[in-house]
């Protein structure tokens, strides 16, 4: 039997400002996943999205954690000369992509780009809950 992979579950909360951020999450996730079918951007991967119970339901590919905590781990050390322009080619790729689709991402700061995995070579963009569409 193949290993399933791992996934990540986030459950909004049932208010009327949280349906309305998670209902534009879902249009912003779910025509992104349309237009980066092989992953190529650095956003994370959505799976599915649901409503179960009156709350948004996502599941989104496991990732590791976000870019505060993993320099909060390395005592605020920061990073090689290398690193960072491997990081800011990696933001630059997600933004060319959002622009080049007219989002907006609205909200990104370090706790929003989420490292792959532990090594934390990779990095994603993740929570469009306050994005927008450029014209909107």
């Amino acid at each position: 039997m193949p290993n399933k992979p791992l996934l990540a579950l986030k459950i909004t909360r049932n208010t009327e400002m949280d349906h309305k951020f998670a209902h534009k999450e879902a249009q912003y996730l779910k025509f992104i996943m349309k237009e980066d079918p092989y992953d190529k951007h650095n956003i994370v991967r959505m799976t599915d999205a649901t409503f179960f119970r009156e709350h948004h339901c996502f599941v989104f590919e496991l990732l590791h954690t976000d870019l505060f905590e993993h320099l909060r781990a390395t005592g605020f050390v920061g990073f090689s000369t290398d690193k960072i322009k491997d990081y800011a080619i990696q933001i630059m790729r997600a933004l060319v992509f959002l622009e080049k689709h007219k989002i907006i991402h609205c909200d990104l700061k370090p706790e929003n780009i989420l490292c792959v995995d532990y090594v934390c070579r990779t990095l994603k963009i993740v929570d469009f809950g306050s994005g927008c569409f450029r014209d909107e």
